[in-house]
């Protein structure tokens, strides 16, 4: 009997299981098309968290970059024709300039070509040509020019740029007249190293006449190797070297003669080269 009851119990809490299943599947909305979205979110979260970062955080923070970088990329994409304006402008200004510019450098080399003509005269040269070839390139720091100095030391010769056709000697006297005529010679001190290299003789005589003119209303230091330069000098001072040590000698009377007559023969006490050495000074008014 009591084995009958269970068995009756059972049956009736099956059948009520059953009533309540059938229930909740009758309940249940099942759309195959939802569940077919949910799996494609689940692969998109997971191909983004494998592209862009370890978590939904990163991944979040990752997009929000990108969104201000594409928000920042569409506003320079508008400002594209204004941008493409701004360049022609800018361009058209630095043409107007370049014009300005050029139209100054032809005017300025006009004058400083024909002075440094004057002095090269003064320097020996019977009839130099001196001009400045300006010709348009494209624009830099420096402007849009392109500028060769050419040069002849006599108009029977045709001229050329100066780094072919100037010899040592030509050169250096060529870059005294540039330097005066360009108003170097206005400065109160004014210093040349040497700028009498490559020349000698009568050459260096008037370079050494044009630097004492040049000395009468400024001074003038100069570092020279020719006695025709230095004994136009109102003061000469020696300049010698030991090992590390250098020194620097006023030269007077006797002592300046001795120097000069070393640099022009190197026999300070030959009676012959003091004798050359007085000759000098009388030509240089010493």
């Amino acid at each position: 009997g009591e084995l009958a009851d269970l068995g009756s119990e059972l049956a009736e809490s099956l059948s009520e299981l059953n009533t309540d299943v059938g229930r909740v599947a009758s309940d249940l909305d099942h759309d195959p098309r939802e569940l077919e979205y949910v799996e494609q979110r689940l692969a998109l979260i997971a191909d983004l968290k494998r592209k862009y970062g370890d978590d939904l955080d990163s991944v979040l923070t990752f997009g929000e970059a990108a969104a201000l970088r594409a928000d920042e990329l569409e506003g320079l994409l508008e400002q594209s024709e204004v941008i493409e304006q701004k360049l022609a402008d800018a361009r058209s200004d630095v043409g107007v300039a370049a014009d300005v510019l050029r139209g100054h450098r032809r005017v300025a080399g006009e004058r400083v070509a024909a002075g440094t003509v004057g002095h090269l005269r003064d320097l020996g040269f019977s009839d130099p040509i001196v001009a400045f070839e300006i010709t348009q390139s494209e624009p830099g720091p420096e402007g849009a020019d392109h500028v060769v100095l050419e040069f002849s030391s006599d108009r029977a010769l045709k001229p050329g740029p100066i780094s072919r056709i100037a010899s040592g000697g030509e050169l250096s006297r060529l870059i005294l007249a540039l330097r005066l005529a360009a108003g170097a010679g206005e400065a109160a001190v004014v210093a040349f190293d040497e700028i009498d290299a490559g020349t000698g003789g009568a050459t260096a005589l008037a370079m050494g006449r044009k630097l004492q003119t040049l000395a009468s209303e400024r001074q003038v230091f100069c570092v020279t190797h020719l006695p025709q330069v230095a004994a136009f000098a109102d003061t000469h001072f020696v300049v010698r070297r030991d090992a590390n040590t250098a020194t620097v000698e006023l030269l007077e009377g006797d002592q300046r003669l001795e120097e000069l007559s070393r640099m022009l023969a190197g026999l300070p006490d030959s009676e012959r080269g003091k004798a050359h050495a007085e000759e000098l000074l009388k030509v240089a008014g010493g």
